[in-house]
């Protein structure tokens, strides 16, 4: 099989490997992509605003006219549509005892640890926003692509039939410019923003004061979805049962409806997911479910030609949509 070739725009992740200075963050950044891929798999690009993203749907196109010699015809035009997406802001501070920290041994390294510690919780709450966020709930927080998929429609939302609450989903997206992308504010930075306030004195309401070291993080970011053709989902999936799981001819039929019949899509699926994917793709049981190393950097499960990546941020206990 060819390898794809994964986008070669600014992700998430390397942003975050970029903002590194020690070496610590870009540890982490590697552990965070083996557990949320569609951190490093997402391009991003500069927002034409703030705090929203404006993008021009079409939403229909001309489609000529039959005519005869001397026969004139009436022009025509395209139809679009603008959609405004949330930019969503989550920021953090991490406070240290300046008398821990100079007991430590090795100050710096215990402030770098506490560092690692913050970018992963805010890393893992950015990939759940990107799959659940819901602006219609929290005006603060961006529309994530779950929550932009929550209708059955049989195209491009399939329901695999469960019900109640303990359901799970399979995300396929074709991740680029243009189609599907991440956005962070006009005149900003993507990924993490890691800013060291140094040594100072904290006071809490009482007018109690506390030196600390401080270290504060803040992370902007949206989802734009241009062209809503890049993006499905396979919904209702049991997460127990032996009834209305998983079928991999969902995919398939779902792919057909993506834009250029799902061409460099990639699909994403929680832990328990995964792991009953790839027992099947190593089992050999099914021929469109296999091992293939399609990155170039070790096998990974593909489904259809289409590789699988994990996302934990994928839960089990979503609730059934109509």
């Amino acid at each position: 099989m060819a390898t794809f070739k994964q986008n070669s725009g600014l992700t998430f992740i390397e942003a975050v490997k970029r903002e590194t200075k020690d070496g610590n963050l870009h540890k982490i950044a590697e552990v965070l992509v083996d557990n949320n891929a569609m951190l490093e798999d997402l391009p991003f690009r500069e927002a034409n605003d703030r705090v929203t993203h404006t993008s021009v749907l079409r939403v229909s196109q001309p489609a000529g006219r039959t005519r005869r010699i001397n026969q004139p015809v009436l022009p025509s035009a395209s139809s679009t549509e603008k959609n405004r997406d949330v930019i969503e802001m989550i920021e953090d501070w991490s406070d240290i005892d300046e008398e821990l920290v100079s007991q430590s041994g090795d100050p710096g390294a215990l402030r770098s640890s506490e560092d690692v510690a913050f970018v992963e919780g805010m890393s893992q709450t950015t990939a759940s926003r990107m799959f659940y966020g819901n602006n219609a709930v929290d005006p603060d927080q961006m529309t994530g692509i779950l929550t932009r998929l929550n209708e059955i429609d049989g195209e491009f939302v399939i329901d695999a039939g469960g019900d109640g609450s303990d359901l799970m989903s399979l995300v396929i997206l074709q991740p680029a410019i243009g189609q599907i992308y991440g956005v962070y504010p006009r005149g900003s930075q993507a990924g993490i923003q890691v800013r060291d306030w140094g040594e100072r004195i904290k006071e809490n309401s009482d007018f109690e004061r506390l030196v600390v070291w401080s270290t504060q993080f803040k992370n902007q970011f949206g989802i734009v979805a241009e062209n809503p053709k890049c993006m499905a989902a396979i919904r209702n999936i049991e997460s127990v049962g032996s009834s209305n799981i998983f079928n991999f001819e969902d995919v398939i039929d779902v792919k057909l409806s993506m834009k250029q019949g799902g061409k460099n899509a990639i699909i994403y699926a929680n832990r328990k997911l995964f792991g009953q994917i790839k027992k099947i793709a190593l089992n050999r049981t099914n021929v469109n479910l296999t091992m293939a190393n399609v990155f170039g950097d070790g096998d990974m499960p593909t489904i259809d030609g289409t590789p699988v990546r994990l996302a934990d941020a994928l839960t089990i206990t979503e609730s059934e949509i109509t």
